[in-house]
């Protein structure tokens, strides 16, 4: 993610909606350094963190556990592109995936 982006999310946002990716940790990092920096308090910037809906088991219940870790405060997954043709599919998913996983967190 540009630092830029970093900067203006840390300066001005409510919240912040990233995208899961390798880097996330130390963005968030410098998020909240740069909202300290700005004379903001960190807690007050939420973070969504959007992720690909995974298979329900141990890794998803693990990588949930880290976001909270990391500070991420929400987090949501995406079912596209996993074969689902109708939005009962969808809505099937999300609710095994809550059941599953995010329940559990």
């Amino acid at each position: 993610m540009a630092p830029q982006v970093l900067d203006r999310v840390a300066r001005l946002a409510d919240g912040w909606f990233p995208f899961y990716n390798d880097d996330l940790e130390s963005q968030i990092q410098s998020v909240r350094a740069a909202a300290r920096e700005a004379g903001r308090n960190p807690d007050d910037i939420g973070v969504e963190c959007i992720q690909p809906m995974g298979d329900c088991g141990g890794a998803e219940l693990d990588r949930l556990k880290s976001l909270r870790d990391m500070g991420v405060t929400h987090a949501s997954v995406i079912t596209m592109s996993h074969g689902l043709s109708e939005p009962s599919d969808h809505i099937d998913a999300i609710r095994r995936y809550w059941d599953s996983v995010a329940s559990k967190v």
